[in-house]
């Protein structure tokens, strides 16, 4: 009798610890894919701003920067940004550089995983 009450207690222990096994490896799963996704997103974040800060310095130094960029395709939904002859940001779906006046708007859209579109006033 000792010995089936010792074995019903290791038995419902062990259920107990598989809900808490299974439920933490969701867990954990999902805090992955979370972070992962939110880290795609913040490089993509950052290959922008790198962009725009390049973009900027250029212009302080008196560069006319509408001649020295251009686009070429990649595929048929993004393309590569260049700037003299180098490329400066992969992925581009969508690019706008218009210059009134020595001001400078530019919209720009990348595709990483999601579009992510700025437009910057220069």
């Amino acid at each position: 009798m000792k010995d089936s009450v010792v074995l019903l207690e290791v038995l419902v222990a062990t259920i107990i610890l598989s809900f808490i096994v299974v439920g933490s490896s969701k867990f954990i799963l999902k805090l992955y894919k979370i972070n992962e996704k939110n880290f795609n997103y913040n490089i993509a974040k950052i290959d922008l701003d790198s962009t725009r800060i390049f973009l900027e310095k250029q212009l302080s130094s008196g560069v006319d920067i509408e001649l020295k960029l251009s686009h070429i395709p990649k595929s048929k939904k993004a393309f590569f940004l260049r700037y003299d002859g180098k490329v400066l940001l992969d992925g581009v779906t969508q690019f706008n550089i218009k210059k009134i006046s020595q001001i400078y708007y530019i919209n720009i859209c990348i595709k990483r995983r999601y579009n992510i579109c700025k437009s910057w006033i220069f």
